[in-house]
């Protein structure tokens, strides 16, 4: 990184003034040299950077020669810190927001900063470099021309699911977040509410131990189930939905038993179709016993349309209508 500490240094005599404003700066999200040529350059002449952690703020200037006043702004002060930054801007200074990896406002601290500049009539200039989202997702197989970000989930699983229920059936891929501590939980909220769809996870995005998972949510998780420990922040990008959600409601329960019926006589298996493959493989998992809830896990994992909930219930009404 000499060449880049020697444009540094001649920023003072090659570059423009910056003008006053609010930068919203992206910086690197692991690799230190994903950082631009005109991040530099605003860095080097802000008057104040704005940092959600002032310590990775610091190590990335000291990177680069750099030594700026400093200001922290996270998620719990920001709302105070946001007439200090409003002044420096009235007084014709330059701020420059950054958050400790990536880019502000993309489940980041700064919309309120942004949002308050923006209704005091201060310019807000977007600086674009490093995000996790677009830096996992080209990367991912998966389709990218219609894509939801839905950041971190709620921590609680009603929410999460419910969150994951609204969007479970648009043909996007959907793009989240989740922590080491909550990845194994949210796979499996993945698979109860949107089935077992094809998924790539980003760990350790630009770093050395940078690794990309793809499989089904299923595979996936039985693969993270047998490492001892899981470090880093995940990007889990799932397919986008792309099926019509299979319908199991009681007539359509009798009208598939009907047809499986009529396809046994001639024996013809192959004629079958989803939704009866899916009885019929429900009523085997039935006569080859077990707790409900494992078969249901079972019928789900062999058809991606089928979620563990709607799995769960058909057994149950197979079970009690061979009971009756």
């Amino acid at each position: 990184m000499s060449w880049i500490k020697l444009w540094v240094e001649n920023l003072e005599s090659n570059a423009e003034p910056l003008e006053p404003g609010l930068y919203i700066l992206a910086t690197p999200i692991g690799n230190l040299e994903d950082i631009s040529l005109r991040a530099l350059r605003v860095l080097q002449q802000a008057d104040w950077v704005a940092a959600e952690d002032t310590r990775s703020a610091q190590h990335l200037l000291r990177q680069y020669g750099l030594q700026q006043s400093m200001v922290s702004l996270h998620r719990d002060n920001e709302a105070q810190r946001i007439p200090r930054l409003l002044q420096a801007l009235e007084d014709g200074q330059r701020v420059a927001l950054v958050s400790e990896a990536g880019t502000p406002c993309i489940s980041d601290p700064g919309y309120l900063t942004v949002q308050a500049a923006v209704e005091a009539g201060h310019p807000v200039i977007p600086v674009p470099g490093a995000s996790a989202v677009t830096a996992a997702l080209c990367a991912a197989g998966l389709p990218t021309h219609h894509f939801v970000f839905l950041g971190f989930l709620p921590h609680k699983r009603g929410k999460r699911r419910a969150t994951l229920q609204t969007y479970q059936h648009l043909p996007a891929t959907l793009v989240l977040y989740a922590s080491p501590h909550n990845i194994e939980d949210v796979l499996d909220d993945l698979h109860e509410v949107v089935g077992n769809r094809q998924i790539c996870i980003g760990r350790e995005l630009t770093k050395k131990f940078e690794e990309f998972l793809r499989g089904t949510v299923s595979e996936v998780t039985t693969e993270l189930q047998q490492r001892d420990k899981l470090r880093g922040e995940f990007v889990v990008m799932v397919d986008a939905s792309s099926k019509t959600e299979v319908n199991l409601d009681a007539e359509n329960v009798l009208a598939a038993q009907d047809s499986i019926a009529t396809e046994e006589a001639t024996e013809d298996p192959t004629m079958l179709s989803e939704k009866e493959r899916i009885l019929l493989e429900a009523k085997t998992l039935l006569e080859s016993g077990g707790r409900p809830t494992k078969l249901a896990q079972k019928l789900a994992r062999q058809f991606p349309s089928l979620s563990r909930r709607q799995a769960y219930q058909l057994l149950l009404q197979l079970s009690e209508g061979d009971e009756g």
